[in-house]
């Protein structure tokens, strides 16, 4: 959400896609886990549930960004 947020910010990518997803996604792990044994990667496994429920915006959470980014970011705000 934070790189979501600064990409807003900037004009990366469309106003709202943070509030969509915060608003509208919930984090399933089974769905997540099941993903992931048929695509054999976690972030995409992960963005993959979170489109599912948020829609069209869900694409712009990875844009521009690869997966080593996505979990570079996770580890600093943790």
């Amino acid at each position: 959400m934070a790189a979501a947020e600064g990409m807003e910010r900037i004009n990366l990518i469309p106003k709202g896609v943070s509030k969509a997803v915060k608003s509208r996604a919930k984090i399933n792990v089974k769905r997540i886990h099941k993903i992931e044994d048929k695509v054999k990667h976690d972030v995409i496994a992960f963005l993959t549930s979170i489109t599912e429920q948020v829609g069209s915006k869900g694409k712009f959470l990875h844009q521009g960004m690869t997966s080593s980014d996505v979990l570079d970011t996770c580890f600093n705000i943790q």
